[in-house]
């Protein structure tokens, strides 16, 4: 499935307790859009299921398969 990640990065630099300058990056998302997958058959992708907080619930598979954590 095609998703749609806008947002921004934001550089999160820091020399640690050794010394040792630590590069890190952090995405701040503004929205995720579901597009439609190749696969779909015209058939609309379902709504994901969201929190009161309106975050999207995933299990620990589909963590698994993300690219980054």
């Amino acid at each position: 499935m095609l998703v749609l990640i806008t947002g921004r990065l934001t550089n999160n630099d820091y020399i640690n307790r050794e010394g040792v300058k630590v590069y890190s990056f952090q995405m701040v998302v503004d929205t995720v859009e579901l597009l439609e997958s190749k696969n779909s058959n015209d058939a609309p992708a379902p709504e994901p299921m969201t929190d009161e907080d309106g975050y999207m619930q995933i299990t620990e598979e589909e963590m698994e398969e993300m690219p980054f954590k």
